[in-house]
């Protein structure tokens, strides 16, 4: 649709808490995305891989400000990779979206393991895409990326186990 850009969240199921804070429990909760993205398949993704998991490198990342993330401060964060589409934490699920499948939907979905540090982490899609203009008009496709919300990833306690 002309309204979306490649990269761009169609759906996702990190919710906020009370207090305005997505919160997810390592080991128990699984986070997903949809994202709109071009055919896998077409091309090779700029990193090698299509999904990567990132945790904020800010030395406050203690999920205060995990609810209230703005353009400029996700832009200006530093971020680190903790996982890919290769890892065994992840899973990655494909389909076609759109009038005559001319995009698709990719739906990443990440469950933290027990043992990751706690923190604020993000899901996001990368690729080469060429869209109906850069078709039309024969040019090479170009890199896009998009990213979820941030989330806070918490250790379980010691009574989730019991």
């Amino acid at each position: 649709p002309p309204w979306r850009r490649f990269g761009d969240v169609l759906d996702a199921n990190v919710t906020r808490d009370a207090n305005g804070i997505r919160r997810v429990t390592a080991g128990r909760d699984e986070v997903s995305a949809t994202f709109l993205c071009a055919r896998p398949r077409r091309g090779s993704p700029p990193s090698g891989t299509y999904m990567v998991v990132e945790r904020s490198r800010r030395e406050d990342a203690d999920g205060d400000d995990a609810g209230s993330e703005t353009a400029e401060t996700a832009e200006t964060a530093e971020w680190e990779v903790v996982a890919t589409d290769d890892d065994l934490s992840t899973y990655v699920e494909y389909r076609p979206f759109g009038p005559f499948g001319l995009s698709s939907g990719l739906t990443l979905r990440w469950r933290p393991p027990e043992n990751i540090p706690g923190g604020v982490y993000r899901v996001g899609v990368r690729g080469l895409a060429r869209g109906v203009r850069k078709f039309i008009k024969r040019e090479s496709p170009g890199e896009y990326e998009g990213y979820s919300e941030r989330f806070l990833v918490e250790s379980p306690t010691r009574e989730e186990f019991d």
